[in-house]
């Protein structure tokens, strides 16, 4: 009796012990563990378990497309691997595509800025030397010498190198890229009280001088520009 009472025993505090204590919380600890394990995302769950998140895997693939002619978006979830490659060698192509097509627009704006502006770039010294070419081709000759670009930036003030002055600064500053009235003042050693003077006069002078008229029109047809306003009516 005292062998069974001795077995009888150990096998009651076995079952007791494990009725008792329930193995110190593991249990509770696991149920947990599982129920994180299902709410969790792919990378946490990766985590937990101590494995390496995957950068990319069926879980993570969506793809998103949209319909032009209402407008409507579906979505497409858990995408296998072989179609997100896919799906990443269209998106390589389409930014491919873009930068092409991103440059070609560059070049049509510049193409049409250049068209609105009148072709090549031009500044005042253009203007004013395109000018005084076409005078010393017209013949006009003070003390019989050409006009010299020089001779509209002297100190002269007398009506023969005045009225050619006037006209190559109001031509500077209608047809000059960036051209204002002190820029223009500067070009000819002047202020911009004096370009304003001549921009007053414009219409006196190309009456009373119809060579420079004519001078003015040819500079605009050099450089393919419409002429001014004043320039189109007639004397």
């Amino acid at each position: 009796m005292s062998h069974v009472g001795r077995e009888g025993g150990r096998e009651g505090g076995r079952e007791g012990g494990r009725e008792g204590v329930v193995d110190y919380g593991y249990r509770e600890m696991a149920v947990r563990r599982e129920r994180l394990l299902a709410a969790a995302s792919p990378a946490v769950r990766a985590r937990i378990l101590g494995q390496t998140p995957a950068l990319y895997g069926d879980w993570a693939a969506h793809r998103i497309s949209v319909d032009l002619r209402t407008g409507q978006r579906v979505i497409e979830r858990n995408v296998g691997s072989a179609q997100l490659e896919k799906l990443q060698r269209e998106m390589r192509a389409l930014k491919r595509q873009c930068e092409h097509v991103r440059a070609e627009l560059g070049a049509l704006r510049e193409e049409y800025r250049r068209a609105l502006e009148g072709g090549p770039p031009r500044g005042i010294l253009d203007v004013a030397e395109c000018f005084v070419s076409q005078l010393a081709g017209l013949g006009y000759c003070i003390d019989d010498h050409p006009v010299t670009l020089a001779d509209l930036q002297s100190e002269r003030r007398s009506l023969e190198f005045a009225f050619p002055r006037i006209v190559a600064m109001w031509l500077c500053l209608s047809l000059a890229k960036g051209a204002s009235l002190p820029k223009v003042g500067r070009f000819f050693e002047r202020d911009r009280t004096s370009v304003s003077y001549a921009k007053r006069q414009i219409g006196r002078v190309l009456a009373e001088m119809p060579v420079l008229r004519t001078a003015a029109r040819e500079t605009c047809a050099e450089l393919g520009i419409e002429p001014p306003r004043a320039l189109q009516n007639e004397a």
